[in-house]
């Protein structure tokens, strides 16, 4: 039997943001991971103020999770101007990570 390399996205925002904000996010990324089979939603943390926080997504493909959301991202403007993580493998295992700015998008 093959075993799964568990592969990570992991959003960090800098924005200040309300708490239901967030739980909206984490909803729509529940939604598309639940419906696409691309793993899960596993939470978030954030400082008492909401001034910048952690959400954190599990699955197999690290690649696929981050193109299924993109749309979500651009709508979330707490999210705009953070980073996300792209972890191809375990954090016991010093797995590859890619690290890339979000833009918001301009019109």
């Amino acid at each position: 039997m093959k075993k799964t390399v568990e592969q990570a996205l992991i959003i960090e925002f800098n924005n200040k943001t309300d708490i239901d904000s967030i739980h909206e996010f984490g909803n729509k990324v529940e939604e598309v991971f639940r419906t696409k089979g691309l793993g899960e939603y596993d939470g978030h943390e954030y400082c008492a103020d909401l001034s910048h926080g952690t959400l954190y997504m599990y699955g197999e493909s690290a690649d696929a999770m981050i193109k299924s959301i993109e749309k979500i991202i651009a709508a979330t403007p707490f999210l705009h101007e953070g980073f996300y993580t792209l972890r191809y493998g375990s954090i016991e295992d010093n797995a590859e990570e890619k690290k890339y700015r979000i833009l918001p998008i301009t019109k």
